[in-house]
Parts: C-alpha cells; sequence; structure tokens
C-alpha cells in the first residue's frame, strides 16, 4: 500500500510543481513525453513484466515448469531488442507530434528505453515472492522523482531535462534490481507457451492502459498544447486511484497463476471476490468527492488557469473508477489459460475499438471533453465484460455491491443536477453525505467473503 501511494502522490506532485511553476503548455508538453513513452512500453515490455511474474511463479509452485533464472534469461533476449526498438519508435512519434523538438525526442527515447527495463524487473520481483523489495524501490523512485524534478524546475530548464530526471530516478528501480547471473535455456514449449502469452497480453495492455495514454496523445493533436495541459491536468488528478487496482493486481497475479497450476478455483474466486469488493469500497467514495469538487481542487491546488479541466476531470474519474473495480477479473482471466488471455484481449480491442470509433461523432462536437468522453464509453466495456465474466463463471455473489454502486451514482447525477459543480460548501456537504451513505451500504459486504 505505502509503494502504491508512493507513485500516485509522487506523480501528482510532480504535475503540480510543473503546473504551478511553469504554466498549462508545459504542463501539456511534459504530460504528452510522459504518455508517448508510456504507451509504448506497452507494445511488449509490460507484457514481458507480467509473464516474469506469472512463469517465475509458477517455475516456484512447480519447479518442474522452469528455473526461474531461465525465465528471466529468455524474457532479458527478448528486450533487448525490442527496447531499442521502441526507443527509436517513440523518438520518431515525439518528433511528429511536438512539430519538430527533436531534444524532446531524444528525452522520451531514453525514458521509453528505462521505462522498458523497468517493467520487466518490477513484474520479475513480484513473481519471485520480493514485494516488500520491490515496495522499498518503488518509494525510493518516487522520492527521487519529485527531487531531481524539483531541481529542474528550480534551474527554470522544464523544456530541457524534466523527462530525463524522471528516467534516471525509473533507472535506480531498474539498475538495483536485475538479477546477475542469470542464464541457462527453456523448453522450446515453455517457450512457445510464453511467447503466446506474450502476444495476447499485448493486445489486451495495449487496447486498455494503452487506451489511457492515447487519449493524452489525442488530445494534444485535436486540441494543441493549452487543451493538451488541462488534459494532462485532469488526467493526473483522475488516476492515482487506479495505482491501488494495478498494484493490488500485480501482487494477485503471482497468487492467482500458483493457484490455477494447483487447480484451485476456489482460491481464486475468493480472492477475486475479496479484491472486487475492497476496490469497489475504496473508490467510489472518491469518485464521488470529485464530482462534487473537481473545479474547487483544481483551482487550489494547479492554480486558476486550470479551472476549465473539472469537466475533463469528472469524466475521466467515471473512466478510471470503471477501470479499476475490473482489475481483480482482468488479472484472473490473464493469470490462467492461454484461452482467458485471449479472451481478454479480445474484451479490450472491442473497447478500444468502440470508444475510439466513437471520436468521430464526439470529438467534433464536444472537442477535447469528447476525447474524454469516448474514453469512458470505451472502458466501460472493457471493465464490464470482464466483471461479467467473473460474475458468471465463479458464481459471484456480487449483486449488492454492483447495484449499490448503480445506486451512488445516479444519486450522484440527481445530486449534481441541481447543485451543479462549483465547489460551494453546499456542494461538499452534499458528497460527504452521499460518502458516508456509500459506507454504510458497502463496509458490511466488503467484510464479507463469498465462501
Amino acid at each position: 500500500m505505502a509503494a502504491v501511494a508512493s507513485n500516485g502522490l509522487a506523480r501528482l506532485v510532480t504535475v503540480v510543481m510543473v503546473g504551478r511553476a511553469s504554466g498549462v503548455d508545459s504542463l501539456g508538453g511534459f504530460q504528452t513525453g510522459l504518455s508517448i513513452a508510456q504507451l509504448m512500453v506497452l507494445f511488449l515490455p509490460t507484457a514481458l513484466g507480467s509473464a516474469a511474474s506469472k512463469f517465475v511463479a509458477q517455475g516456484r509452485a512447480n519447479p518442474g515448469e522452469g528455473d526461474p533464472g531461465q525465465v528471466f534469461h529468455f524474457l532479458a533476449r527478448r528486450l533487448r531488442v525490442v527496447a531499442l526498438v521502441l526507443s527509436f519508435a517513440a523518438a520518431a512519434v515525439s518528433v511528429a507530434v511536438a512539430k519538430g523538438q527533436l531534444f524532446s525526442a531524444l528525452e522520451v527515447a531514453v525514458l521509453t528505453w528505462v521505462l522498458c527495463w523497468y517493467s520487466m524487473i518490477r513484474g520479475l520481483l513480484f513473481g519471485l515472492g520480493l514485494a516488500r523489495r520491490s515496495a522499498f524501490w518503488d518509494i525510493t523512485t518516487s522520492v527521487f522523482t519529485v527531487a531531481l524534478v524539483a531541481a529542474i524546475l528550480s534551474l527554470g530548464e522544464l523544456d530541457h531535462g524534466a523527462i530525463l530526471a524522471v528516467a534516471a530516478a525509473y533507472a535506480l528501480f531498474a539498475v538495483m534490481n536485475t538479477p546477475s547471473g542469470a542464464s541457462g535455456g527453456l523448453s522450446a514449449d515453455r517457450r512457445s507457451e510464453i511467447d503466446r502469452f506474450c502476444v495476447a497480453v499485448v493486445f489486451g495492455t495495449l487496447a486498455s492502459t494503452g487506451f489511457l495514454q492515447l487519449t493524452m496523445i489525442v488530445s494534444r493533436v485535436v486540441g494543441g498544447i493549452e487543451a493538451a495541459g488541462h488534459f494532462a491536468a485532469a488526467l493526473n488528478f483522475a488516476t492515482p486511484v487506479s495505482l491501488l487496482g494495478t498494484s493490488l493486481s500485480l501482487v494477485m497475479f503471482p497468487e492467482l497463476a500458483a493457484a490455477l497450476s494447483k487447480n484451485d478455483p476456489r482460491r481464486v474466486a475468493s480472492m477475486v471476490d475479496r479484491a472486487f469488493r475492497v476496490l469497489v469500497a475504496l473508490t467510489v467514495p472518491v469518485f464521488v468527492v470529485t464530482q462534487f469538487a473537481s473545479e474547487l481542487i483544481l483551482r487550489l491546488v494547479l492554480g486558476q488557469g486550470f479551472a476549465d479541466a473539472s469537466v475533463v476531470l469528472v469524466i475521466l474519474v467515471a473512466a478510471v473508477l470503471v477501470t479499476t473495480v475490473g482489475i481483480p477479473c482482468v488479472a484472473a482471466l490473464t493469470s490462467g489459460s492461454q484461452r482467458g488471455v485471449q479472451g481478454s484481449a479480445l474484451l479490450s480491442c472491442a473497447g478500444l475499438v468502440l470508444g475510439v470509433t466513437s471520436w468521430a461523432a464526439l470529438v467534433p462536437a464536444l472537442d477535447v471533453n469528447g476525447v474524454a468522453w469516448g474514453y469512458l464509453f470505451g472502458s466501460g466495456v472493457i471493465a464490464a465484460g470482464h466483471i461479467g465474466w467473473a460474475w458468471r463463471s465463479q458464481h459471484q455473489n456480487w449483486g449488492v455491491p454492483i447495484t449499490s454502486t448503480v445506486g451512488a451514482v445516479l444519486a450522484l447525477v440527481l445530486i449534481r443536477s441541481h447543485a451543479g459543480t462549483d465547489g460551494s460548501l453546499v456542494n461538499i456537504a452534499g458528497a460527504g453525505l452521499v460518502c458516508l451513505g456509500w459506507a454504510a451500504v458497502q463496509v458490511p459486504f466488503t467484510r464479507s467473503s463469498q465462501r
């Protein structure tokens, strides 16, 4: 939990520092570069991290399925080539989007290369059962990120080094946790299984996580640098809650893989049930508060110039909430058979296609707000598909949590239609009452278990 908090806090503090010190335009350029790098990493390195988590954990549970060192050696060989190719691709995209700013393209290329290795090494640590070590270095990386970006801002050189500062922080994590002396070969069947897994995960992560990064890049193309700055502010205030689900997924993934390899579906269903209930209970209050206080939050934290991002923030929070609640179901589906991984990828691709297609109708009418609405639509399709699969196949008892979620959202919409979103004390009091009501309904079901 501490690592999750540190990642979210570091990202938010960095955005606040950039926004307050350099304004909307600089924040737009900074976040666009980060999003390009993060999108490129999803083309394979993130899948390699998931593979390290899954197959290393399986090897530990059943030694006959491959030594952890052999798995890492195999994945590292794949990553060396892929990281280099993706770094050049990231630079090319940066030049196209940022209109020829070559130094910015170099920064994005370096960050992409570093994030490639960070993604796989982090997955490896979870596969080895070293979650505490990963948490320690995540916290250290977060502190280092904030300190380096602050140093760059103090020099007044945001456009020349801030992204490199972020890259240096993540490089620290990778360097300090990369194992030495890993070698050995895997059987042809095992290599083939890992490759098939990675291909399926690539499609799934590109269509889900990549969708969010794509919205940032599209907002820059559609609305320009100022609109990108507003979108970046909303994006970074909306996404910290998703880090809880993402980190929970990384922790769950090796345990789910081990449980499935031992043919223990009851344990899998129980883990998914508990995680689903906790995420619903924790994320909805944040969502409710944001609906009432989005403009107030942006004004107080970033300044008056960012108040226009409040509408996008409300939409993105809704999308992040839906996505986060579905993460345990995604983990359960992708940690099992190859068929499950492929099914998850198909659901994610369907959501991506529908969301991107909706931009054709939404963006001309709503501009950057249309980009956010399209993301909400697509991510809703992805999450609903995964939740529906787990609910049915695992016979989950989620009627009350899901019904209460829908009820809370409808109540929020009704209150907002009368109260607005101006951040007044009346609105804040209304948000507090909704949160109290939500807690009264949700806590008993969060404490209960399906089995």
